[in-house]
């Protein structure tokens, strides 16, 4: 897939990037902000069980397509209301800088 449909593009979702402040204890304190909005198609992909802390946690692998220009890092974050995807790679498309097809496994807040 090299070129998509614009109108594929209905779920709006936010993009994230990670600040770190540093605290008073040698450590640093982080907070997500917000870097940017956009449309996006989002495609479930794969799911599975794994276990987390003794416990049995399902994971769910998407993959979202963005038009470029966004700036868009493997270190960032894209949350569409109470859904979280963790970026895993980010992917130009046919190398045209046009489309973004991004992999990312969904997370809970």
């Amino acid at each position: 897939m090299t070129e998509l449909n614009a109108g594929k593009l209905r779920h709006r979702v936010v993009i994230e990037a990670v600040v770190r402040t540093p605290d008073l204890g040698g450590g640093a304190a982080e907070t997500w902000v917000t870097v940017a909005e956009a449309w996006a198609e989002i495609v479930p992909a794969s799911g599975n069980e794994a276990i987390d802390a003794d416990q049995i946690a399902g994971r769910v692998s998407h993959v979202l397509h963005l038009r470029t220009g966004l700036g868009i890092e493997p270190e960032m974050r894209i949350r569409m209301g109470a859904r979280l995807f963790e970026i895993r790679a980010v992917i130009d498309l046919a190398e045209r800088r046009r489309w973004l097809r991004i992999l990312a496994e969904e997370r809970e807040l």
